[in-house]
């Protein structure tokens, strides 16, 4: 019994794993993605030489895509972003080192605005760095989700096997003495 409750604890672990691995990874790949389309855009300008307005309006993407959140951040900590987006992305020293050219592209979590988010950052042009970001809200409703289900499955798989565990364990011990 206590093995098959910990096979199941520990596949209802490796199920989740899994799953948050592939949906970060969706989202990783989405932000590359968009991140190759401004790289192609930017080659050739620095923040303060045009890119500005360029590297930022990027053409939308694929039906069903995601945009992403843009912010140009320069090796100084100046930052520019699209028209009517105000609100700023995180600048880290690794940003910076980034945008420097002493650093190399990266991938973290934020918390900006209240809103949980994912952001790439990457080089665009000596000076010049890229960040995109994305909302992980989606990918956490759903890891919410699956964090309840395999809950009440890993609880309830441990139970019956604890309840067969006991069922079998009580006739091997064979048969009670009269009392």
């Amino acid at each position: 019994a206590l093995a098959v409750a910990v096979a199941v604890a520990l596949a209802t672990v490796a199920t989740y794993l899994i799953v948050r691995g592939e949906l970060r990874g969706q989202v990783d790949e989405a932000l590359r993605e968009r991140a190759d389309v401004a790289g192609h855009m930017g080659r050739g300008f620095g923040m303060m030489g045009g890119l500005g307005r360029r590297g930022l309006d990027m053409p939308a993407p694929p039906l069903g895509g995601a945009a992403g959140y843009l912010q140009l951040v320069a090796a100084d900590g100046t930052t520019a972003r699209r028209a009517g987006e105000d609100v700023a992305l995180p600048v880290s020293d690794r940003t910076l080192a980034v945008a420097a050219g002493t650093g190399n592209g990266f991938l973290a979590d934020a918390t900006v605005a209240g809103t949980h988010i994912r952001v790439l950052t990457v080089p665009l042009s000596t000076g010049t760095a890229l960040q995109i970001a994305r909302p992980l809200t989606e990918v956490d409703s759903v890891l919410d989700r699956l964090r309840l289900i395999l809950a009440l499955v890993g609880a309830g798989g441990i139970g019956l096997a604890a309840l067969l565990g006991f069922g079998v364990a009580r006739p091997a011990h064979g048969p009670r003495p009269p009392q």
